[in-house]
């Protein structure tokens, strides 16, 4: 934070409550999982949906859940994560706008299921 100063945006990537609460007073938000496995990190440690909602609510920073998240296990985040991030699955193969676009729709019906006022 010294280095990139008060503007830069950084992110840390965590697997307990402790990285959390650590790289909270150095990041602007998290990057929790592995949640599922992952074709980018075969060998990554996973977290339980229990565990990712208690390392969410651990801070007071954005928080997102990462690691072989897709169409057909999205569903499973609801509750406790405040967001996921795509990565293989949108750029890991060739993927159609209306693919991306159905994934995003399903992304704000399970993560924000209520509008927001």
């Amino acid at each position: 934070r010294r280095r990139a100063g008060p503007d830069f945006i950084i992110g840390a990537t965590t697997k307990t409550v402790q990285q959390a609460q650590a790289a909270h007073r150095r990041a602007n938000y998290l990057g929790v999982g592995a949640v599922f496995p992952s074709p980018t990190k075969p060998g990554a440690q996973r977290l339980t949906p229990e565990e990712l909602g208690v390392i969410c609510a651990s801070v007071s920073i954005p928080a997102v859940a990462i690691g072989g998240i897709g169409p057909s296990n999205l569903a499973q985040l609801k509750g406790p994560a405040q967001r996921a991030r795509r990565v293989s699955s949108l750029f890991g193969q060739r993927i159609s706008k209306a693919a991306a676009q159905a994934l995003a729709r399903q992304a704000r019906q399970v993560l924000f299921p209520h509008p927001i006022p």
